[in-house]
């Protein structure tokens, strides 16, 4: 009788570190997602936003202007503030043209 007790104890630390070790693995799992997207598709919006944003830099036709980038995926958000609406043409023509990027949503204010 003992021994079955002790084997009974045995097999329910096991159950128990298994079920342990799952919940941590679900955990880990879960948070590898930011806003419901995997770390592919997070670390693919932080490269379109990157090319994005240099190629906004190295435009001279956008010197002096206030220009945010946010990427949802291949959607990017153009959001700030342009001087004319040719610089609002510009940025979102730029962004378009960047490799895995399919909607621009220019929400670019021209101030004068």
């Amino acid at each position: 009788m003992k021994k079955l007790n002790t084997l009974c104890m045995k097999i329910s630390c096991l159950t128990l570190l298994a079920l342990s070790f799952h919940t941590v693995i679900s955990l880990a799992d879960n948070s590898v997602q930011t806003n419901n997207e995997s770390v592919g598709t997070f670390v693919d919006g932080s490269v379109i936003t990157a090319k994005a944003k240099g190629k906004i830099a190295a435009d001279k036709n956008l010197k002096n202007t206030e220009i945010s980038i946010t990427t949802h995926g291949d959607l990017v958000i153009l959001t700030g503030n342009v001087h004319t609406l040719v610089q609002k043409q510009i940025a979102g023509t730029l962004v378009k043209r960047v490799e895995g990027v399919n909607i621009v949503d220019n929400q670019l204010v021209i101030i004068k």
